[in-house]
């Protein structure tokens, strides 16, 4: 199985409008699996100690209109401190999951609404 054309418009569609928002630097899709799953990356303008639940907020509000859902979000990981105790992070970026299908990660399946299990 394949990723249907309209679920990648779709996204690409989603990532503009969320680039648009206020408080996003950029936003565009990575990458796509053959079963309608995406990584959408995010930068915001800025961060604070809630940058994560507010690019989840924005990013479950634009799903909203699509048959889509985020499964994970992966915010930067903190790697240390400099030498003048400034917080590192391994990126400047956020990662989401977004997925057309449920996933089943002790299987490491996607299954459709119908109970199908997705296959090549």
């Amino acid at each position: 199985m394949s990723t249907p054309v309209e679920h990648v418009e779709s996204m690409k569609e989603l990532a503009e409008k969320i680039e648009n928002h206020p408080y996003i630097r950029s936003a565009y899709i990575d990458d796509w699996g053959r079963f309608s799953n995406f990584t959408l990356i995010l930068e915001p303008e800025n961060w604070t100690r809630g940058t994560t639940n507010k690019l989840k907020g924005i990013v479950r509000q634009m799903l909203a209109d699509t048959s889509a859902h985020l499964r994970d979000t992966f915010p930067p990981e903190f790697t240390g401190l400099n030498q003048l105790s400034e917080r590192i992070y391994h990126c400047g970026f956020w990662k989401f999951d977004i997925d057309y299908h449920d996933y089943v990660p002790e299987d490491n399946v996607f299954i459709k609404d119908t109970g199908h299990v997705l296959q090549d």
